[in-house]
């Protein structure tokens, strides 16, 4: 994936989830399925962009946010999934 998308989807990112901002995510090419690996038109495979941050929660006690998000390789948002 491109750095100039991966930065588009970040600043997206950034300001739907503010708990996460000025973290860089790990981005991992998913697999394609094998229901999919037959067709006749090759699909792309999506990518997952992970962005984590540790926060501080009540008595002092470290929560962690992880926002994990699904994108096609043009930058289309598929999926976001969030954990507090």
């Amino acid at each position: 994936m491109e750095a100039k998308t991966i930065e588009t989807i970040s600043k997206n990112i950034h300001r739907r989830y503010p708990e996460v901002s000025g973290t860089k995510p790990t981005v991992r090419k998913q697999p394609i399925p094998k229901s999919a690996q037959n067709k006749i038109i090759a699909a792309k495979p999506n990518y997952l962009l992970t962005y984590k941050k540790e926060a501080k929660g009540p008595f002092g006690k470290s929560i962690s946010c992880w926002v994990r998000v699904v994108a096609s390789p043009d930058g289309k948002i598929v999926k976001i999934t969030t954990s507090k």
